[in-house]
């Protein structure tokens, strides 16, 4: 396969196997895939089973989700995570209500009504962070 670009629109499954067979018609016995092709591969289990689409491909299947999770955990990393909100409770009148929830990556939680009374929710958040597991 030469290295012109494959074309930024979405490919039918047709047309990324009919990529594959070209490219498997030019290549020498010892040309790795191209990363285009294994993109255009990764972007077809978006709508088509991951079985399907090795088989159709002739991929092996376990490479194929490999990319897919190498991908996935890439965009987890860049997900980007405040570590710091401030909250200003000063100026609540005393009729107001609100909920305040926090929740750990460990899946605990911790969930603070406040309605009328004014309440440490700083103290609270701290005592639920630094608490030993």
């Amino acid at each position: 396969m030469n290295k012109a670009k494959l074309p930024v629109s979405k490919l039918s499954l047709e047309d990324v196997q009919d990529l594959f067979d070209k490219w498997r018609k030019n290549k020498r016995w010892h040309d790795s895939i191209p990363e285009e092709l294994w993109q255009a591969a990764v972007d077809l289990v978006k709508d088509f089973p991951i079985g399907q689409v090795s088989k159709i491909l002739r991929l092996d299947q376990s490479k194929l989700k490999a990319r897919i999770l190498a991908i996935q955990r890439v965009k987890d990393s860049n997900t980007v995570v405040p570590s710091f909100v401030e909250l200003d409770f000063s100026n609540l009148p005393s009729s107001a209500e609100c909920i305040v929830e926090a929740e750990e990556r460990n899946g605990s939680k911790m969930k603070i009504s406040i309605k009328g009374q004014p309440v440490d929710v700083i103290g609270f958040a701290k005592a639920f962070w630094s608490r030993d597991l």
